[in-house]
């Protein structure tokens, strides 16, 4: 069969647009071949047009172009619309308007556009043609190398701009330079940053408020209970990728104050070192401090 057979040099048309043109190849020379006998009419036209899907006008069509050039590129499905870069207007005032862009806008001088349009019209209706629209006139122009029309008008300053930055770069010591890549994923990962750092404070509030609740009278448990919520924060943190990471880090790294650091390390030691006293006790230890 036809179809899949090798593509031709220069084709650039999609696989399934291909694919179907080897298709209606394929159908359209068993027509050609009907033809050179003699037994090809409207109904065998009509069978291969409902076979292919399409119009029998529009097979006719094929059939003509195929007859002129026998290649699978010329019975691709071609794009409805004018093809690009067709130009409508005539070789005389296409002839015009190159001529005036060369010799009165690429100049020293700089004229402005609006002079071109001017000249232009000016330069057609003494020949008797119609004048071109301004927009067709700013596209000639835009189809001039950039650079090349900068240097023909000594424009110094759109020449600067279009030059390499003199210099080099040189770097002496580490961190000299720091180059950040910002693109639109950056947004995706500030996401989740800031959604593990919500989950970690939220559980380090729970975690923080439940030891000094539960565990503040027994300074002992209070920090061993602290140093295993600190190793097991550590160990997750080790184990899980990317942000998941920095949320259990975020729990372990509370930031107090340090009014608040100096009341957790005086409530520390104090538990640790100073001994547990009943009622008695406390009240005669009171009487020989105020003595």
């Amino acid at each position: 069969m036809s179809v899949g057979r090798r593509r031709e040099r220069g084709t650039r048309a999609p696989e399934e647009d291909w694919e179907e043109a080897c298709r209606r190849e394929e159908e359209i020379r068993r027509l050609v071949a009907q033809e050179r006998s003699g037994v090809v009419g409207r109904a065998a036209v009509g069978e291969a047009a409902a076979k292919l899907g399409i119009s029998v006008t529009h097979l006719y069509r094929l059939l003509e172009r195929f007859r002129e050039d026998r290649r699978v590129s010329v019975l691709l499905t071609r794009k409805a619309g004018r093809p690009v870069g067709t130009r409508f207007i005539s070789e005389s005032v296409e002839a015009i308007i190159q001529a005036a862009v060369r010799e009165v806008y690429l100049v020293p001088e700089r004229p402005t556009f609006r002079e071109l349009v001017r000249q232009v019209a000016a330069r057609c209706r003494r020949r008797g043609e119609q004048p071109p629209d301004a927009r067709t006139i700013r596209r000639r122009v835009e189809d001039i190398d950039p650079v090349e029309r900068a240097r023909l008008r000594k424009d110094e300053a759109a020449q600067e701009g279009m030059k390499a930055t003199p210099g080099r770069l040189q770097i002496e010591r580490p961190l000299d330079l720091v180059q950040i890549d910002h693109t639109q994923m950056d947004s995706g990962l500030v996401l989740a940053k800031g959604f593990y750092r919500l989950c970690g404070t939220a559980a380090r509030i729970l975690v923080t408020t439940a030891l000094v609740f539960g565990l503040a009278q027994y300074g002992e448990l209070f920090i061993a209970a602290l140093a295993a919520w600190l190793g097991v924060c550590a160990f997750a943190a080790r184990g899980r990728p990317n942000f998941a990471s920095y949320g259990f880090s975020w729990l372990a790294t509370a930031r107090p104050t340090a009014n608040a650091r100096a009341r957790l390390l005086n409530m520390g030691t104090s538990f640790i070192r100073t001994p547990r006293l009943d009622g008695a006790q406390q009240r005669s230890a009171k009487k020989t401090a105020a003595t």
